[in-house]
């Protein structure tokens, strides 16, 4: 009897394209599967709408969204989320070969799913790990109650860094081996789909940021850089791809350095390949977290890393990743202080060297082909 098609149901938040849009990505072209995806908008995201999408062979059978439930308390959206994933995933009254989760929360489905035998196999895809998630502490103890219980039912643990299993173990107060279902999945990038550019292909030389603005991702010190980049390098630009909280603080810090026909607000762009064509023509890529607030960060594998490396571009950053020190031993970019004086001076030295620059981008090319999404998932047992 010829064997059908694996039926996978994922279900995650959603802010911008990450992961659990990879490995829908993966399953659709590499594995054929029939896929139902289930997204729920992130809660810093100004709606809240809740989206269903069924993919059967490369297919888009067919999208279902919620009314904006942005109306609702905070709390409120999460029982929401958790109440739509059930009813979209009910509405086929399917069963799955394997559910995966973005997050804790939208595991619950899932295992109910399993105990009524809907699902096979369940995946918990740990994207982010952090000890002081809420301010509220009694919504931080929930949050630990929530996580505990998806690592213990689930079938198998994706941590995209090793530094959330350590983190896990630390304050939860358990041993190394007491949960070995947990494995390190990292966060990855379509390498093979993107074209690089050799440095004098390179029509400008411009910076480039990607990602969530928020003041921890510490772009606004790369501004505060540029007056003294442009002393020496006049022809020197940036390009800010993302949305957020702090995109007002950002654009203020322009406004009073005078740096407007320096630097370029973007936005939010949907179509990632759009967004890997545009940091392809950059000469480098900017991931200068502030080291005082990086509790994410430090847990989690820093996705935008990855994204600038497959495109060929080295990156500037700093000590507030475990991801750091496989870049610098790599050559693959700059460690920097996060301060303005030695971004600019370590940017400055980089892109007056020609011959060290076409290093670094080499070595940034080579160390990206490590991360191609497909050598990672293709390691899965899927």
């Amino acid at each position: 009897m010829q064997k059908t098609k694996t039926e996978a149901l994922i279900i995650t938040h959603k802010l911008f394209t990450g992961p659990p849009d990879d490995l829908v990505t993966y399953l659709r072209e590499y594995k054929k599967c029939n896929i139902t995806y289930i997204t729920h908008d992130f809660g810093s995201r100004k709606s809240r709408i809740s989206s269903l999408f069924y993919y059967k062979e490369k297919e888009d059978v067919f999208f279902v969204s919620s009314i904006d439930y942005k109306f609702l308390p905070e709390i409120l959206v999460y029982i929401k989320d958790v109440f739509y994933s059930l009813v979209y995933a009910l509405m086929y009254r399917e069963k799955w070969d394997i559910f995966v989760s973005g997050d804790a929360l939208l595991f619950i489905p899932g295992y109910l799913l399993k105990k009524f035998g809907f699902v096979k196999k369940l995946y918990f895809y740990s994207i982010d790990f952090s000890p002081n998630r809420f301010s509220n502490s009694l919504l931080n103890k929930i949050f630990f109650a929530i996580d505990r219980f998806a690592v213990r039912n689930a079938d198998q643990v994706w941590n995209v860094s090793p530094m959330i299993e350590k983190g896990r173990g630390k304050y939860y107060g358990y041993g190394k081996n007491m949960f070995p279902n947990q494995i390190v999945v990292p966060v990855g990038a379509w390498n093979d789909r993107i074209r690089k550019y050799s440095l004098d292909q390179l029509k400008t030389k411009t910076g480039v940021f990607m990602g969530h603005i928020l003041e921890k991702q510490g772009i606004q010190m790369v501004l505060q850089s540029m007056p003294y980049i442009l002393k020496t390098i006049p022809e020197f630009k940036l390009k800010i791809i993302g949305e957020g909280p702090h995109l007002s603080e950002l654009l203020k810090i322009v406004n009073e350095l005078q740096l407007t026909e320096f630097v370029e607000f973007l936005g939010f762009i949907d179509d990632h390949k759009k967004v890997e064509e545009i940091i392809a023509e950059c000469i480098c890529g900017f991931a200068t977290y502030d080291p005082a607030k990086v509790d994410f960060t430090y847990y989690a594998d820093p996705g935008k890393v990855k994204v600038y490396l497959s495109c060929g571009i080295p990156v500037i950053m700093t000590d507030a990743s475990y991801f750091t020190n496989e870049l610098i031993s790599n050559n693959a970019g700059r460690l920097v202080d996060y301060n303005a004086l030695d971004i600019a001076s370590n940017l400055i030295d980089l892109l007056l060297s020609e011959n060290e620059l076409s290093l670094i981008r080499h070595s940034a090319v080579k160390l990206g082909q490590k991360y191609n999404w497909e050598n990672i998932f293709n390691k899965l047992d899927l």
